[in-house]
């Protein structure tokens, strides 16, 4: 999820662990605990862009980094409050849940969360969009208001205590909704007498009430999207892309360390396109393209990276297409979302 989302997440748990002995300063941490995890960011500069995309959410989103960061914290943090009567195990408490819960929000999305590393095994239930404001708005509201009353009022645990109950609510609904929407997509795809291999519903942006379809095929993949307000006896609309795979041996990169990894990443839901010049424009399905969030856009792989193999030298340049998700209609969208169709 967004930094902000994962701030407002790790400061109430500081809050239920800690916040009738710390009060704000148990919010405080557990901020800036709810943090830490995303600092990978940082590292990856120094690599490639697929090393950098295998190595955000891997180590520092596992279990093994909670257990080891949280006592080294829980030390730190003790030592800059030794007026206060806690003790560095309880720090460490708090900052283990705040570490913990980070990647566990994480794994709703559609990045891909190595949580059991060092296992290559990535979790992505992609039931939530990485901003979506009903998680994060009325968590958020809760939160400011608990901090007003103090540490030991009752109001204040339940204000807390409403916020994660209403945010991992929402989470547990975006499952739920999810399997309504790969249901809808299923019997649309049977009705049309097509076969795939897999096939995923993810979130749409800024909700869990519309979403897309990535049904696998041998060949390629068929996207579409479905409102959870749409007619249920109206048909869906599909659009095929071609993997392509012929590309891969015409520009040379078959054996490609950097191109097998992205594979493997993206469990080979990746389809090539001819890029600029004599590159080859690797794209990444499992974010789609701008004109299934709205079909006003020029199409674009939200996500795609350009491939140029030279000999023992591979340069790797990523694409990005949020520069048109932000000409998005936003009224347009949103009656999109709310079941209204557009001819296109």
């Amino acid at each position: 999820m967004d930094s902000l989302s994962q701030l407002v997440l790790g400061a109430a748990v500081g809050e239920a662990v800690l916040g009738r002995k710390a009060g704000n300063k148990a919010i405080l941490w557990g901020a800036v605990g709810g943090t830490i995890p995303d600092l990978d960011v940082f590292i990856a500069h120094f690599f490639s862009p697929v090393d950098a995309m295998a190595l955000h959410r891997g180590f520092s989103h596992s279990l093994v980094f909670c257990i080891l960061a949280a006592p080294l914290l829980g030390w730190l943090i003790q030592k800059v409050h030794k007026k206060i009567n806690i003790t560095a195990k309880e720090w460490s408490w708090l900052m283990f849940w705040v570490l913990v819960t980070h990647p566990l929000l994480d794994c709703f999305t559609a990045w891909g969360t190595q949580l059991f590393w060092p296992f290559e095994w990535r979790i992505a239930i992609e039931s939530v969009f990485v901003i979506d404001p009903l998680y994060t708005i009325p968590f958020l509201l809760l939160l400011l208001v608990a901090m007003f009353f103090n540490r030991e009022s009752k109001t204040r645990r339940r204000l807390n205590t409403t916020g994660l109950i209403l945010s991992t609510t929402y989470l547990l609904w975006g499952v739920f909704a999810q399997q309504q929407a790969e249901n809808r997509f299923r019997k649309d795809l049977n009705a049309r007498n097509i076969s795939y291999t897999s096939l995923k519903a993810k979130a749409m942006p800024i909700t869990t009430f519309y979403w897309q379809g990535i049904a696998e095929t041998e060949e390629g993949f068929y996207l579409g999207s479905y409102s959870l307000f749409d007619n249920e006896k109206s048909s869906l609309k599909w659009k095929y892309y071609a993997r392509k795979n012929e590309l891969i041996a015409t520009h040379n990169l078959s054996e490609n360390p950097h191109l097998i990894k992205l594979m493997q990443l993206t469990n080979h839901h990746l389809c090539y396109e001819a890029g600029y010049g004599d590159s080859l424009k690797v794209c990444d399905v499992r974010f789609g393209r701008t004109d299934v969030v709205s079909t006003e856009l020029k199409g674009e792989w939200l996500f795609h990276f350009y491939f140029k193999s030279d000999g023992n030298t591979t340069s790797i340049v990523p694409g990005r297409a949020r520069g048109e998700i932000a000409k998005v209609n936003l009224n347009r969208y949103f009656k999109r979302i709310f079941g209204q169709r557009f001819r296109e």
